[in-house]
């Protein structure tokens, strides 16, 4: 039995050649069944009371805009106009570009408690170079990020050396960070102190 067909193990047709089989013992794929909210992973996940599982929806609202809903909150996402969307919202790269803004500030703001320094300021802007022509098809290129660049700007009551540590804390144990290297995109952080 073939996922999706089932068929006569007496099927004279020994060729996928000409699958799926005319004869009356096949029957038409079955469609997918809608997710099920209570059906976890197929890949195995460590059991552990610190494994948080994330659910996400997404409601479809044509035209490539869609509405996405995690614990409660909704946020639109959309494409520009100029590739037919109607750009109600940020794309889902421009929303990854957000997301590892937003984990690294706030990592630094964990990581400064656990240092014991007081940050009265955060800023972090990332540049993201993306080669369309992977979507598009056009090139054999990556459909993802080549590279981002990030710059962060803080505010410490502490010097270089806790900065330091705050800085090989923040590489090791950032998600979104370890994220994107995990995929091999190339990432540049430059940081800043006033």
């Amino acid at each position: 039995m073939l996922r999706g067909w089932l068929v006569s193990r007496s099927s004279s047709s020994s060729s996928l050649s000409s699958w799926p089989p005319s004869t009356p013992r096949a029957r038409s794929p079955r469609p997918l069944p809608p997710p099920a909210r209570f059906r976890r992973w197929s890949m195995p996940v460590e059991q552990h009371a610190e494994v948080r599982h994330i659910h996400a929806t997404l409601e479809w609202r044509g035209s490539f805009a869609s509405i996405q809903r995690v614990r409660g909150h909704a946020f639109t996402v959309d494409e520009p106009a100029k590739l037919g969307g109607g750009d109600a919202g940020p794309t889902p790269l421009e929303y990854v570009v957000g997301a590892y803004d937003a984990c690294l500030q706030i990592v630094i703001e964990m990581l400064a408690r656990e240092l014991n320094m007081v940050i009265s300021g955060i800023a972090v802007e990332s540049l993201a170079s993306v080669d369309r022509r992977g979507l598009f098809g056009t090139a054999p290129v990556s459909p993802h990020f080549q590279r981002i660049e990030t710059t962060i700007t803080l505010r410490i009551d502490r010097g270089q050396e806790h900065l330091e540590r705050l800085k090989d804390q923040l590489y090791a144990r950032c998600p979104m960070y370890n994220l994107i290297k995990d995929t091999g995109i190339a990432q540049e952080l430059t940081w800043l102190t006033r």
